[in-house]
């Protein structure tokens, strides 16, 4: 999980569409947006919170299932 932080902290999104980097390295170098994987340091540096985990990997036609 580290390793994912430490390259959103450098622009390398897992997103593969165009316009995503750029939005996230502006606001990133203005100080608007952080990653990081200390939640209690986190919550308390923050107003708005985004939490993404991994939820493994599904089978093909698994995708959509709750």
């Amino acid at each position: 999980m580290r390793g994912k932080i430490e390259n959103l902290k450098q622009g390398i999104l897992p997103i593969y569409e165009p316009g995503p980097e750029d939005i996230v390295n502006r606001n990133v170098k203005e100080g608007h947006l952080n990653f990081a994987t200390n939640l209690a340091s986190a919550l308390q540096e923050s107003n708005i919170y985004f939490i993404a985990v991994e939820c493994g990997k599904c089978k093909e036609g698994d995708r959509f299932r709750q």
